[in-house]
């Protein structure tokens, strides 16, 4: 699953940055697994609450973050809700 996970997020991954994100990206997108999963019918209505949802959730943990990748929290949350869509079956 963990290399799943990588090939999924590794495309919003900064240049350069690219370790760092993996590193705070992976664990979130098993969070964001299991929410697509539940969300199978996500719709445009809610892929809006999704982005909402974890861009609160992730500016939340941005503290723990490498220093590097607090920059690109956006780029999380776009790779988050790519992550919940793919295992949603949704473009």
């Amino acid at each position: 699953m963990t290399a799943e996970l990588t090939a999924l997020v590794e495309p919003f991954a900064p240049e350069g940055h690219k370790d760092e994100f993996l590193e705070v990206a992976v664990p979130f997108a098993r969070v964001a697994w299991g929410r697509g999963t539940a969300f199978m019918a996500l719709s445009p209505q809610k892929e809006e609450a999704e982005r909402e949802w974890w861009g609160r959730t992730i500016r939340a943990f941005s503290l723990t973050f490498p220093p590097a990748v607090v920059p690109f929290a956006s780029s999380l949350v776009a790779a988050m809700v790519a992550v919940e869509k793919t295992v949603a079956g949704r473009p």
